[in-house]
């Protein structure tokens, strides 16, 4: 019987997929890949393993996630509460980086690990960027993936 559902959250700040340089040599062209890219799919492999490294297989997935960015000091009040600029600023978190370039990133790094392929990611259910409810909140990437297959 193949896994339904499993839940895990990545440590620290979320980070966006970024893009490939290339560079020329000779009539050869490389490509090179950020480090920040690499530590954080290592991060996120690294949560899906405490989560019990689930196999989906090839099933057909559903993935939710809530990327919670820390809020700047200038939102917060000495006495803990939101200042007038983190009110403004509400609770969803609207610079950058991207959110589709966040999940991306996910998707990637769980490729061969939780899912053969992140072509299987047939759905997304919740998908935001929100700032942190505390000031002592610690940034994080909730992620859930679910089964869509029916009969398991």
């Amino acid at each position: 019987m193949s896994p339904r559902f499993v839940r895990f959250v990545v440590p620290g700040k979320p980070e966006p997929q970024r893009r490939p340089r290339f560079s020329r040599h000779g009539a050869h062209v490389v490509t090179y890949s950020s480090s920040k890219d690499t530590s954080y799919a290592d991060r996120i492999r690294w949560a899906w393993r405490q989560a019990g490294s689930v196999d989906f297989g090839q099933a057909s997935l559903e993935l939710s996630v809530t990327a919670v960015f820390a809020r700047p000091k200038a939102h917060w009040l000495v006495s803990g509460e939101l200042s007038s600029a983190g009110i403004f600023a509400g609770l969803h978190h609207r610079s950058s980086p991207d959110l589709s370039n966040i999940i991306k990133a996910l998707e990637d790094a769980l490729n061969r690990l939780a899912y053969v392929d992140d072509r299987q990611i047939c759905s997304y259910g919740e998908a935001r960027k929100v700032w942190t409810l505390t000031p002592d909140e610690a940034p994080r990437l909730e992620i859930a993936l679910t089964s869509l297959e029916v009969g398991e």
